[in-house]
């Protein structure tokens, strides 16, 4: 027969999702993004997650947890159905065993300034993690989304990065965070450093080669990134983009400085 249904948590996850919805919706209002598909995905959420509370409820039972933690979690499920998926493989992984994981190494997440709700809309356009981000169709993922083109630029330019440089052991300096320390957020901003210190800066550049390096006589781990980096071709978009050549002037003079144009001025002394 059918399963037993948790009617109470089916209220509360409805809930959660319906809070989700809601707030979804006049965030996608005001950006001028309320299309079709969001009311797909809305019907889509909901569904969703009360088969996750139904498929989760006997675990609840054989766990022995209070009520009101299932009930807390069915309305946090409204906001993170994943976190159903991940309660389930953890639960099972003791009797099925299987090679097949959830890929969870470049979660969108760990971007700065990508929130809950920005990664749901980009969920909608098929974009799932970082390596994803990295490969989408640029024009159609800022004509689409409605989402300033400086923040999805800034986004692609931290996933590639992110993408080769690990977030490391917690508790451990990660080679991420000693690029932070330095300055580095961005793939962009290690190959720019590359550039400016090989050419100017000889005292930062040769120590900064080996930062990553655990092992001094290995080659420079920096010099890798950067040539791996030079041949993705998303990122020689967002780099010509950051360059903001529109702001500059067509034509610069020898001596560096911006010559005004000539202004022809023409007085009537009749």
């Amino acid at each position: 027969g059918l399963p037993e249904l948790p009617q109470e948590a089916l209220r509360f996850g409805f809930l959660g999702a319906y809070a989700f919805i809601l707030q979804n919706m006049v965030r996608r209002y005001f950006q001028m993004d309320l299309r079709n598909h969001a009311y797909v995905s809305a019907i889509a959420r909901v569904i969703l997650v009360a088969a996750l509370i139904v498929a989760i409820h006997p675990i609840w039972a054989w766990t022995g947890a209070a009520e009101e933690v299932e009930l807390a979690f069915a309305f946090f499920l409204g906001f993170f159905p994943e976190m159903g998926f991940r309660l389930l493989r953890h639960q099972l992984s003791s009797f099925v065993r299987s090679d097949e994981t959830m890929d969870e190494r470049y979660p969108l997440r760990d971007l700065d300034g990508l929130n809950v709700w920005c990664q749901a809309r980009l969920m909608e356009e098929g974009i799932e993690d970082m390596q994803n981000l990295t490969t989408a169709n640029l024009v159609d993922l800022m004509l689409y989304t409605r989402m300033p083109v400086g923040r999805i630029a800034d986004w692609i330019d931290q996933a590639f990065l992110y993408l080769r440089v690990g977030g490391g052991v917690e508790g451990v300096e990660t080679d991420r965070a000693k690029l932070r320390r330095l300055g580095i957020r961005t793939a962009t901003d290690l190959i720019d450093a590359c550039e400016a210190g090989r050419r100017h800066d000889r005292d930062f550049y040769d120590p900064f080669l080996r930062v990553l390096n655990a092992d001094p006589s290995e080659p420079s781990a920096i010099e890798g990134l950067r040539r791996a980096l030079e041949g993705e071709v998303n990122l020689w978009h967002i780099r010509e983009w950051k360059k903001h050549k529109w702001l500059k002037p067509r034509r610069m003079p020898s001596n560096g400085r911006a010559k005004a144009e000539p202004v022809t001025v023409s007085v009537d002394v009749s």
